[in-house]
């Protein structure tokens, strides 16, 4: 039930990012300009669409023919933008995403509200910046907005690097537990916080968490990168990156990584435009770019083009104990 699909219906399944890796791999390096990566996406995007109508017609037809009596198929639950609730210490938090206007506000001791592009209201708002990519566009135009080294990258990790990309929309407990393990890996090599769990479980639980993951083919139990997501009905939103990266000192091996994630950007971009929705959001933009690590990640994520906006959050107490837990973050200028 939660196995990972890029597109898929109650009567088919496609993973449309291996099929792709496939018939990439067969492509000779020399191939001509019209079959380069933009336009072969956008080209089995458009058949796997075109069977997946075939597949929900077929089944349709059969179950009015066969089982006229039967229940009809279960149309998959629309994903939205829910609060999702979850234990800090002692402090029950809500969280809800991308939405101005919370409705459910019972049981919590603080509110946050996360990365909305049109805030309302006299609230508490702080301003960041974030990059977002219009997934209206086609997959040419999307392709074609990035810088010169970002395509060169793609090209080279789809069609020569051997890497496959996977995406989990429906991540079960497993996948979850890997990507955990995976990430804090990772953060203890840069002295980064561990994976904040609780939110992630939650968001697992609302169906508004995807994971996916880029590996080599002969190896495809040990991930290059790991990437995970927020998501709702119209929008995506990075929330963690992950990589091997830092553990060889094999520069071609690193370069190898970089690729992938780049390419894992990609193949996560052309699934969620398959999947309708309207924007891919970087997860936040540091502009400034103060020091050299925060300016190089700048520059990893401007290599995808877009357009940089304003995107607004705010956290109040809901109860006593929140307005105790607003004042020690704030005397302490802590970001919960």
């Amino acid at each position: 039930m939660n196995a990972p699909s890029v597109i898929s219906s109650d009567a088919l399944k496609i993973d449309s990012g291996a099929e792709i890796d496939r018939i990439a791999a067969a492509i000779p390096a020399s191939a001509p300009a019209c079959a380069r990566p933009s336009h072969l996406q956008a080209r089995l995007m458009e058949l796997l669409d075109h069977l997946v109508q075939i597949a929900r017609r077929r089944a349709a037809h059969h179950a009015h023919t066969s089982a006229p009596h039967t229940a009809p198929a279960v149309v998959p639950t629309p994903v939205i933008s829910k609060m999702i609730v979850y234990r800090r210490t002692a402090v029950t938090v809500g969280e809800l995403y991308f939405d101005p206007a919370p409705k459910e506000l019972g049981g919590i001791d603080l509110l946050r509200v996360l990365c909305v592009l049109c805030p309302k209201g006299k609230m508490p708002w702080k301003q960041s910046q974030t990059l977002v990519l219009d997934l209206t566009n086609t997959a040419d135009q999307l392709f074609d907005q990035m810088h010169k080294s970002t395509k060169y990258k793609v090209r080279r990790a789809q069609f020569r690097d051997n890497v496959c990309c996977k995406i989990y929309d429906l991540p079960s407990s497993e996948i979850a537990v890997q990507f955990y393990k995976y990430y804090d890996r990772f953060a203890e090599s840069k002295s980064l916080r561990p994976v904040f769990r609780a939110r992630l479980e939650a968001l697992r639980r609302q169906r508004m968490l995807v994971l996916s993951s880029c590996s080599l083919w002969d190896s495809s139990d040990t991930a290059l990168v790991w990437h995970a997501y927020i998501r709702s009905d119209d929008r995506s939103m990075l929330l963690y990156s992950a990589s091997i990266y830092r553990e060889s000192s094999d520069t071609s091996f690193r370069s190898l990584v970089s690729r992938g994630n780049r390419y894992l950007h990609w193949h996560d971009i052309l699934y969620f435009k398959s999947q309708g929705l309207g924007l891919y959001d970087f997860g936040g933009m540091d502009v400034d770019g103060k020091s050299s690590e925060k300016k190089r990640i700048t520059e990893f994520k401007r290599g995808f083009g877009g357009r940089i906006l304003p995107t607004y959050s705010y956290t109040v107490p809901r109860s006593a104990k929140g307005q105790l837990t607003t004042f020690i973050l704030n005397r302490w200028g802590i970001d919960f």
